[in-house]
């Protein structure tokens, strides 16, 4: 396996967690399930139909490897392992969240922007700007 590819993977060998394959989707809906304790009145909550969302966490736990609800007749319980990925997944989630508003809040360049292709030109000739 080529070693900057590894960055992507959880363990080693035949066992490994690819985590490119964790989508936001489904640790935003783990952690309103952990919140309401349903999957049933999550899934509206992460715009997506009961089957799906129930498919969602299906597919993670396998994933995984290991049950992240108990499922009861009142409702979802976490496991302890669940209780680990609602409580991280709600920390990436905020991560997101404060990076896409420290970057709304970011200057923005001012001025023509002109693409750079890493090729030298012809003295005199300058490239176009970008479409913006």
């Amino acid at each position: 396996m080529n070693p900057n590819a590894r960055q992507n993977f959880a363990g080693v060998g035949s066992g490994a967690i690819n985590l490119a394959r964790m989508e936001l989707t489904t640790l935003r809906l783990v952690v309103v399930c952990a919140s309401v304790g349903s999957v049933t009145h999550a899934a509206p909550v992460c715009n997506m139909s009961t089957m799906c969302a129930s498919r969602r966490i299906q597919l993670l736990e396998e994933m995984l490897g290991f049950a992240l609800f108990y499922r009861r007749r009142s409702g979802l319980e976490l496991t302890a392992a669940g209780r680990v990925v609602a409580e991280r997944s709600a920390t990436i989630l905020q991560w997101m969240e404060d990076m896409v508003s420290a970057a709304q809040q970011a200057p923005r360049p001012t001025g023509e922007l002109f693409e750079n292709s890493g090729r030298t030109r012809k003295p005199g000739k300058h490239p176009a700007p970008l479409a913006r």
